[in-house]
């Protein structure tokens, strides 16, 4: 397997971010299908969210049908729902349409992913100075992910940006304290290399996976299958591959494929 740069993987990382949905609460969401007409527009959006969620469906039934939903209901949230499930669908035509769309109408979370588009070049050439200016401008709203990227910004040394390392540190350590996922893992991976801050690593890190954070997830799968870190669990090393490849993660669907393969020639 091709052993992917830091740079790499961390783009791997952000490409992933725009196929993320939040998970869906809205537990008796069929019975609320049925007359989802007279529901609020927020409980609509919901319903659609858990359906599209919901595995035990044909898939693409449930995301004709939530995508369906959100694009009648058409506000800025249900929009950026939209244009994550076509990220889903590797329709990225579509998923920038609606994602434009959505930030325009004032989506934070689609401005964000914009910004995440311009930095890998997706459905755009690279723009390190414009996504720069994106999220420059997102953080002054005390967006975590934003302030994230600004501070490490701060540590290159580009035309465009003055570096300085200790306001670096300082927009990074915040991003954490506020539940940034990328800080939480890149942070959380530092901890657990010193015996007395590798439970608060650990936490760090479930907490990252949690939010659906790839790199955490990928990590957290290689270590319950080896047991050396934490208690080894067959079982959450397959839930965590499985969530992964359901991102398109590179790494993870190249790792089931090679095992795959060594399984049939066996």
């Amino acid at each position: 397997m091709k052993t992917l740069t830091p740079q790499e993987l961390n783009y791997e990382a952000f490409r992933c971010e725009l196929r993320v949905l939040p998970d869906a609460t809205e537990k008796n969401y069929k019975e609320k299908l049925e007359n989802i007409a007279t529901l609020p527009n927020n409980e609509q959006r919901e319903v659609a969210l858990a359906l599209l969620q919901d595995k035990t469906q044909d898939k693409r039934q449930r995301f004709e049908r939530a995508m369906q939903i959100w694009a009648h209901l058409g506000d800025s949230t249900s929009l950026f729902y939209l244009a994550t499930a076509y990220f889903l669908l590797k329709d990225e035509e579509n998923g920038i349409k609606y994602l434009k769309i959505s930030a325009k109408e004032g989506n934070l979370q689609a401005q964000l992913h914009l910004g995440y588009c311009t930095l890998m070049g997706v459905g755009t050439k690279p723009d390190l100075k414009k996504a720069c200016l994106i999220f420059k401008k997102l953080s002054q709203e005390k967006i975590p992910e934003a302030v994230y990227f600004v501070g490490a910004l701060y540590m290159l040394d580009e035309d465009f940006v003055q570096k300085d390392p200790v306001k670096a540190r300082k927009m990074l350590l915040w991003s954490v304290e506020h539940g940034c996922k990328f800080a939480l893992f890149e942070h959380g991976i530092t901890l657990i290399k010193k015996p007395e801050t590798k439970k608060k690593g650990l936490d760090l890190i479930y907490q990252a996976a949690k939010k659906q954070e790839v790199r955490a997830m990928m990590w957290l799968a290689i270590e319950s299958a080896r047991g050396t870190i934490i208690p080894q669990n067959y079982a959450d090393s397959k839930m965590y591959l499985e969530k992964c490849c359901y991102l398109g993660f590179r790494p993870a669907i190249t790792a089931v494929k090679e095992a795959q393969n060594n399984s049939n020639e066996g």
